[in-house]
């Protein structure tokens, strides 16, 4: 727990109550353990963070030797939608995870109890802080999504599983990816060096092109592909137990590649020291986040919303990695007030806006951004 103690000073959690934290921490140790020879149904996010910390689960439980399943789906408002809910029920699951989001952000939680009125539930999230009862609930931020946040999914994911089965340490390159994908390797190096390290990869390599990269690229490609390839992929996924068996299942997409890097170059030329830079991408593929990730780094001062169109509205990833305002408070206030959705962290926000209210959106956000700065 001190080792957890030194990690949280890192993320400077100023204001967390730590004493209910390790409370929670402990419940959730308990609650892996007594799924022993027990049905357990995990639902994840479908970015690295998310499986990461989903697959970390279901190969912990498979060693305890509980009998895991696992749903994904690329769109994540099907992540706990009715139909997910209900066909995880007809599993006939003892006990239910979910990891890297949350019924009650996503809204669901009353059709959640409906459907899974009396199972054990233990809930892993960074993002929000809510009021859960009945549920064990580990979470790594603090009220209004602080730097907290920055403690990823899959790095709790992983200090649970480790604190109940040392050999969960095992897939560390599993914890990694999500920590890279997450962009929050500053915090949690260790993690990263102790994945490559183990199967004798280069510790001191760039985290964006080293072994971790192929398997964020594969999740990224086939998320933005259609929910049938990420299935497929992570079925396959599940059953490499080291990231050399992960390696060489290549990544399913080339073309999806191309094009990310395409629109990578594209976005340079649009860089500007304006406000906020807007880029507009010609895609069909959803991969605006991931662009929008890659340039942010290269320019961390700079404010990015990238988006592009998606139906009858915007789909938009907003970055700054400085951290100056917080983006995924003013998404989540913009978007709303223009008949959207949004939230997020503060370095990186999402929002989907009807795309007869961009303009409304682009002023209102920028105006706060002024007022924030």
């Amino acid at each position: 727990m001190e080792d957890l103690q030194r990690e949280f000073n890192k993320v400077n959690l100023f204001s967390l109550n730590m004493k209910n934290w390790q409370e929670e921490f402990l419940k959730a140790q308990d609650f892996l353990r007594d799924c022993e020879k027990k049905r357990v149904h995990i639902f994840h996010d479908s970015d690295a963070d998310g499986i990461g910390a989903g697959l970390q689960l279901f190969h912990t439980l498979k060693r305890l030797k509980a009998k895991p399943t696992i749903s994904t789906h690329a769109e994540r408002d099907d992540i706990l939608s009715k139909e997910a809910y209900e066909a995880a029920n007809a599993l006939s699951p003892q006990r239910v995870i979910i990891a890297d989001v949350n019924p009650i952000s996503n809204k669901t939680y009353d059709l959640f109890k409906e459907i899974f009125p009396d199972t054990p539930t233990l809930i892993i999230d960074h993002h929000h802080v809510e009021p859960y009862t009945d549920e064990v609930y580990v979470h790594g931020g603090e009220l209004n999504n602080v730097e907290g946040a920055d403690y990823c999914t899959a790095k709790i994911a992983y200090d649970i599983c480790t604190s109940v089965l040392s050999t969960a340490q095992d897939f560390a390159w599993l914890a990694a990816t999500g920590i890279i994908g997450d962009m929050n390797q500053e915090y949690f190096e260790s993690v990263i060096r102790t994945a490559l390290v183990q199967e004798s990869f280069d510790p001191d390599q760039n985290v964006y092109s080293c072994e971790l990269s192929v398997v964020n690229e594969s999740i990224h490609c086939c998320e933005a592909r259609d929910n049938q390839s990420l299935q497929n992929y992570l079925q396959d996924l599940q059953e490499c137990e080291t990231l050399k068996e992960a390696i060489k299942l290549g990544n399913p997409h080339p073309e999806i590649i191309e094009e990310f890097h395409n629109l990578v170059s594209y976005a340079e030329t649009q860089v500007s020291d304006k406000v906020i830079n807007w880029i507009d991408l010609d895609t069909q593929f959803g991969i605006a986040g991931w662009v929008a990730d890659t340039v942010s780094i290269k320019h961390p001062e700079t404010i990015f919303a990238i988006y592009h169109p998606d139906g009858d509205r915007y789909t938009m990833s907003l970055r700054n990695q400085s951290r100056k305002v917080h983006l995924g408070e003013i998404s989540r206030k913009c978007s709303e007030a223009v008949g959207g959705s949004g939230g997020g962290h503060k370095p990186a926000a999402g929002a989907k806006v009807p795309k007869e209210q961009l303009t409304e959106f682009q002023q209102l956000v920028e105006q706060e951004v002024i007022n924030r700065l």
